[in-house]
C-alpha cells in the first residue's frame, strides 16, 4: 500500500465510515455518498 491507500475492516455491527477529503474517495466495496462539502460517507 502507498500513502494514499487505507485499508479498513469492521469486526462487528453496521455503520458508516466518514472521510474528510476535497475529492471523492474511491472504494471497491460499498457506495460513496457526499454528506457535506469535503465530507464523504461510505
Amino acid at each position: 500500500m502507498d500513502n494514499k491507500t487505507k485499508e479498513v475492516k469492521a469486526t462487528e455491527g453496521k455503520g458508516y465510515l466518514t472521510i474528510k477529503s476535497r475529492r471523492q474517495p474511491k472504494a471497491n466495496i460499498g457506495t460513496v455518498e457526499k454528506v457535506l462539502e469535503g465530507i464523504w460517507r461510505l
